[in-house]
């Protein structure tokens, strides 16, 4: 994990438990993907709490097998990646 998400992440407004279990997340990420966390943590790092939250929902949702809340959350994303 870059230095960079690492410092996003801890000035985020995350509980310390959520920042210990984001951080345990994003470690488990490929270069590809820390390149993209960091260009968008950079560009906008007020997202951090956002994209934490939405792997949350994601994660509780595939574990409930809820396909209208995942469509939801699909819905959520894309208004964001749009604004």
């Amino acid at each position: 994990m870059t230095e960079q998400i690492k410092k996003v992440i801890a000035e985020s407004s995350l509980t310390q438990e959520e920042k210990d279990e984001f951080n345990k997340i994003i470690a488990k990420a490929n270069t590809a993907q820390l390149q993209a966390l960091e260009s968008l943590f950079s560009e906008n790092p007020e997202f951090a709490p956002t994209f934490y939250k939405n792997y949350k929902d994601k994660l509780a949702t595939f574990t409930e097998k809820d396909g209208t809340q995942w469509d939801k959350i699909i819905d959520e994303e894309k208004g964001l990646m749009s604004s």
